[in-house]
Order: C-alpha cells, then structure tokens, then sequence
C-alpha cells in the first residue's frame, strides 16, 4: 500500500474516482428523491436542507472533499498543464462510461469522438511536458 501511494499517478486516479464517484451519487439521489425544485423561497430551503443532510449527499461531499485532497497532492507530483487536462480527460471518460451503464444515458458517436479527441490532446499535452 505504501509502494502504491508513491506512484503520483496514483493521486491523480484518487482525483478521478472521488470525483466521478460524488457526481454519480449526486446525480442518483437528484433524480431519484430530489426531482422538483419547489416554486416558493420558504419551500426552496426546505428542500436544500433536506438535500444536504441526506446521507449521500453528505458521502459525496465528502468525496469532493477527499478528491481535493488528492488534487492537491497530485499537483505538487506534476506540472499544472500537464496534470489537469489529464483528471479533465479522465473525468469525462469515467463519468461518460460510467452515466450510461448506470443512468441509461445515451452515448453517440459524436461523444465517442469528442472524447477520443480529447484524449488524443491530452495524450500530445502530456508528451509535452515530459
């Protein structure tokens, strides 16, 4: 386990997959409990406090929080313009894959493509920086 958390890479995946992981769950309750966004002022704060004392909103908070955490590590491993549009590439990839197996979301071929470019970009960026 030591051996793995000094690979600096290993800080930028954490980044990753807390990340994608607070999104997903995010996404799930919202849609699932927390559709409607009521019309009143006095009813809107109701509703937020419910949604941010929901247990998983509260674990994808604190997700965001861990995956700040490790951001921060990640970039005192890499150079800013070489590590950020690697966790970009990164999270879009995830939470594409990720959104259409659980959530049905449609993918086409222009995101395939979108994303392949993009990776594509990161990959050209990250030769870059070596």
């Amino acid at each position: 386990m030591k051996q793995m958390l000094n690979n600096s890479y290993t800080y930028v995946f954490a980044t990753v997959l807390f990340t994608v992981t607070s999104q997903l769950l995010i996404k799930w309750k919202m849609s699932t409990k927390y559709m409607d966004l009521p019309e009143l002022i006095s009813a809107k704060i109701i509703f937020f406090i419910k949604v941010l004392i929901d247990p998983f909103i509260l674990l994808a908070i604190f997700f965001i929080l861990l995956s700040g955490v490790f951001w921060m590590i990640a970039m005192t491993k890499f150079e800013l313009s070489g590590v950020y549009p690697m966790v970009v590439a990164g999270l879009m990839l995830l939470t594409s894959i990720s959104s259409t197996v659980l959530f049905s979301e449609t993918i086409n071929y222009y995101k395939v493509i979108g994303i392949i470019v993009i990776l594509i970009g990161v990959l050209i960026l990250y030769k870059g920086n070596r």
